[in-house]
Parts: C-alpha cells; sequence; structure tokens
C-alpha cells in the first residue's frame, strides 16, 4: 500500500485525527497462499491522508519490484510475476520532489526496513520511470493498470513508455466495484499473450516464425502469439545468420532469447571466419 512522502507540501505538517500519518510505501504482508490471512488485513487497515490524491506510485511500484525477498517473489521461470496498481491519483516522478527539498537521485535499490515501510522517501527524489522500466524488465514482471476514468490517460501514456514491460491498463469504477473483474480480465490478458525477444548482437541476423496454440499455420516474422490458454504449446523458430567476421575466431558470443515473463535462455556460439584446410601447414616438395 501507498500514499506519498510525508513532507510539505505532499502532507500534512499536522496529525490527522482521522488517520494514520502519511507513509511513501509498506508491503503489508509477503507473497504467499493464505488469503485469509491477506483478508483479515485488509479489513483492519487504517486510512492514511495526505494533501492530494496518493502519488508515490512509481515509488511503491519500484520497491514491490526491487526488494524480492521482502516481497516474497518466487524465482524467475517459476510462475509468472504480476503487479496491481489500483488507484485513483497521478504520479510523481524523478524531479517532484525538489520543491520539498530532496534533491539526491534515486540509487535504484530496495530500501524496506524491519518494519517492511520505504525508510529513504525523505533520503531519495522520486524514481524515474525509466528506472522503473528498467526493474521491472530485469525481474520480469507485468503490471496490471486500474485506474479511474480522470487518470486513465496518464497510465495509458505510461504503458506506452515502457515498451518491453508486458502491461496493460484498464477503467477503474470511481466505487472500485468492479475491481474482481478486472483483476480476472487483466490478467486472462497479460497471461495470453506469449512473445519472444532476442537480445541484440551486431555479428548476427536473426529471422523467427511461430506456430501459436493448437494451430498449424507457421506465421511468418511475427515473434507475439495472442490468445494463448492453459495447455497451449507455442513454438518459435529461430535462424540465425553470421553477418560479420574479424581477423580472430569470435568465441562465447553470446545471445539471450526471452519468453515475456518468464526466465532467460542463454546461448552461446562460436563464428568460425575461415576454412580449416588453410590452417594446416604445407609440406616441402622436392624435384
Amino acid at each position: 500500500i501507498f500514499v506519498d512522502k510525508p513532507i510539505i507540501p505532499f502532507a500534512h505538517s499536522t496529525p490527522q485525527k482521522c488517520c494514520i500519518p502519511t507513509f511513501s510505501f509498506q508491503n503489508i504482508l509477503p507473497l504467499g497462499e493464505n488469503a485469509e490471512k491477506l483478508k483479515e488485513i485488509l479489513e483492519s487497515l487504517k486510512i492514511s491522508t495526505n494533501i492530494d490524491t496518493q502519488e508515490g506510485t512509481l515509488d511503491a511500484i519500484h520497491q514491490t519490484a526491487a526488494c524480492e525477498e521482502n516481497i516474497g517473489w518466487r524465482t524467475i521461470g517459476q510462475s509468472r510475476r504480476l503487479i496491481l496498481v489500483a488507484t485513483d491519483g497521478r504520479i510523481k516522478i524523478q524531479g517532484d520532489s525538489r520543491i520539498a527539498g530532496i534533491f539526491r537521485p534515486h540509487d535504484g535499490k530496495c530500501h524496506l526496513n524491519a518494519s517492511n515501510y520505504y525508510d529513504k522517501d525523505l533520503y531519495f527524489d522520486y524514481v524515474s520511470l525509466n528506472m522503473v522500466k528498467t526493474v521491472l524488465m530485469n525481474n520480469r514482471i507485468s503490471v496490471l493498470f486500474a485506474a479511474t476514468k480522470d487518470v486513465r490517460d496518464d497510465f495509458v501514456k505510461i504503458s506506452k513508455l515502457w515498451n518491453g514491460v508486458n502491461s496493460d491498463v484498464s477503467l477503474l469504477n470511481q466505487d472500485s466495484s468492479n475491481i474482481i473483474e478486472l483483476i480476472e480480465n487483466l490478467s486472462q490478458t497479460l497471461l495470453s499473450h506469449i512473445s519472444l525477444s532476442i537480445e541484440k548482437n551486431d555479428y548476427f541476423a536473426n529471422t523467427y516464425n511461430a506456430i501459436c496454440g493448437n494451430s498449424k499455420i507457421t506465421n511468418l516474422s511475427v515473434n507475439t502469439c495472442m490468445g494463448i490458454k492453459m495447455g497451449d504449446t507455442v513454438t518459435f523458430n529461430i535462424t540465425l545468420k553470421a553477418i560479420k567476421c574479424s581477423s580472430k575466431n569470435l568465441k562465447n558470443q553470446r545471445l539471450n532469447f526471452n519468453i515475456n515473463g518468464l526466465s532467460d535462455v542463454i546461448v552461446y556460439f562460436e563464428i568460425k571466419c575461415g576454412c580449416d584446410c588453410t590452417l594446416s601447414n604445407k609440406s616441402d616438395v622436392s624435384v
């Protein structure tokens, strides 16, 4: 759960009788299978407040993605990783905390204390959009935005800027009455989308095609399959062609293949730039 930086002009300078003090982000419960425990905690939560709407969204997403042990994420490849952001507030980004006298750029690391509060909120500026994008991509995390009408377009723009991050945005009712439906629909949309990405390498050109689900049709030059269901098999056929050479054999050339949300497959290659026959010694011939 998140609010904003607990400092003027974002938060009240005096205690509010109806609410607990403002905080940036807290991980109230690590990931697990105890749904009843989560329900109990959510029902007992006390409301916090700040001067406007809660806008520490990016800091919250970043800490959720960066603090893998605290959050309890499973190992990459064992499961899909999803963050649901339900909000009616806009976001603050890098530079916005200068008005509060906080200038130090964020270091991109996890900063949750023993109580699982983000405790560097008054030390670091807000994180940048690119910093959040990087940690989401590196940790293979998808993001589902459920945003109310007046802020939905903001998150659509963010989703487009986060090219390479598996994300989607949907409209949240003002009273959040459709939140369960949105979670089901957005999760299904993201999980049915299988996309292949190949790390760029200057020495290789690649072509690929896909066979999606139960279809027997090969889709040429396609790296994405949509509408995949549980139990479906997706096949990607990849052709690599060496396009460069150097004066020395190129050993241990690395290519990183990734399926969105799952673990990487790393393949090492060696490019031989000449024929072995040119390397054999010539015998002396007497006439």
